[in-house]
């Protein structure tokens, strides 16, 4: 599980960045250098998704392939919660998801001996 969501480092003057969150317009914090700047992004942005869903807002999807942009993830607590709250978004209409059981270890050598056989 790695959800990183884009951040944007503005430099600032005399030092330091300022810290933006793409998708997370309230996401915002400093740091004087990159590590510092992750850190905190990283902070701020569980606390501020975590306000997202104490209050029960809509919270999207990371934006892929933002230019300049430092992807980072917000705590692993937020980010079981988000995949949690994505996949219960995605079910069926009926509300049901159906998970095949796993096959037993006779399906897989059989198989594989069937792959064997005509690889």
């Amino acid at each position: 599980m790695d959800i990183q969501f884009p951040a944007v480092f503005e430099p600032q003057e005399p030092s330091g960045f300022f810290v933006r969150f793409v998708d997370i317009p309230e996401a915002i914090t400093q740091g004087e250098d990159r590590i510092e700047c992750e850190y905190n992004g990283a902070e701020v942005l569980s606390l501020i998704l975590e306000e997202y869903f104490e209050t029960e807002r809509e919270i999207p999807r990371p934006s892929a392939n933002v230019k300049n942009a430092h992807y980072i993830a917000p705590d692993a607590e937020i980010q079981a919660a988000l995949l949690n709250r994505w996949a219960k978004n995605n079910l069926p209409s009926n509300g049901h998801v159906v998970i095949a059981p796993p096959p037993t270890t006779k399906e897989c050598f059989t198989k594989a001996g069937q792959a064997m056989a005509t690889g």
